[in-house]
């Protein structure tokens, strides 16, 4: 699905993109790859900025799944910082 969408150049094709790799981030979350995860979500976010801006709402959900991460990690302090 991540080639499939990275290969599609319309508009609204970037935040698609970036929507399978935080479903990617995910998997490497739930699979026992938090650090995987985090460097995903990080991607997705620093990609996000420039597609579309800090505004956008998925930056929510980003920080949210970033902040479970850590919490699992055992970091509720790193973690509310993302909130």
């Amino acid at each position: 699905a991540l080639a499939l969408r990275h290969a599609i150049r319309a508009p609204g094709a970037a935040v698609a993109e970036i929507e399978s790799r935080l479903d990617l981030a995910a998997l490497q979350a739930d699979t026992g790859q938090p650090d995987a995860a985090l460097a995903g979500y990080r991607e997705a976010r620093a990609r996000l900025d420039l597609e579309a801006g800090p505004r956008h709402p998925l930056q929510v959900a980003i920080g949210r799944q970033v902040a479970a991460v850590l919490r699992r990690q055992g970091h509720p302090g790193r973690a509310e910082q993302v909130l």
